[in-house]
């Protein structure tokens, strides 16, 4: 009889976002498509709302995705972190459920990334290394969603720290149910 996989905690998967093939809103501002190298320089002092100093996109639940008791997304960003400093960035998202009323306020937060604290995935060396970083925005309770809603995300760099840093890519991770059973084992089963 073959066995069968009840998987209790779910697998992630990436919803990306091309960070170079967003539109951006104007010429000039704090962000800039840096066709060089295939990502969005941001410069420091941006102000979120102001059109020219962000980049934004829109994330749609997808089919597959658990949204029972205690489901969140987790939005972040993968940048070339050029030293160990305490860098702002500044975001807003809202979210337009299906079959009600547009949703018109954002909620807004701002967090630290660049310092090797909490959003930060991995510790830079601080010795002239340009780290490839993955920084956590928010994580968002998404429990009360379901498919095809979606998160409209908005995000500037709003700290006055000297120097440009530039992301490749804006994503986020969600958790996928689809696979599983009545039946649970371990590796040790095999």
């Amino acid at each position: 009889m073959a066995k069968k996989i009840k998987n209790t905690h779910g697998r992630w998967k990436d919803q990306v976002r091309d960070m170079a093939r967003l539109r951006l809103s104007g010429a000039s501002g704090t962000v800039a498509i840096n066709y060089a190298e295939n990502s969005v320089t941001f410069s420091p002092s941006g102000t979120l709302g102001t059109l020219a100093d962000m980049v934004g996109t829109n994330f749609e639940l997808e089919h597959g995705e658990y949204f029972g008791g205690g489901a969140y997304t987790n939005i972040h960003i993968h940048w070339w972190q050029p030293d160990v400093q305490s860098y702002q960035v500044s975001y807003r998202y809202r979210i337009q459920d299906n079959n009600t009323a547009k949703t018109t306020s954002w909620t807004n937060g701002t967090v630290t990334i660049g310092d090797n604290g909490a959003a930060d995935a991995f510790t830079h060396p601080d010795d002239g290394t340009v780290l490839n970083q993955i920084s956590t925005l928010v994580s968002i309770d998404i429990s009360s969603l379901s498919l095809s809603d979606t998160i409209q995300f908005q995000m500037t760099r709003t700290d006055a720290v000297a120097g440009d840093w530039d992301v490749y890519v804006l994503d986020r991770h969600w958790m996928d149910l689809s696979n599983g059973s009545d039946n649970e084992f371990s590796n040790d089963d095999f």
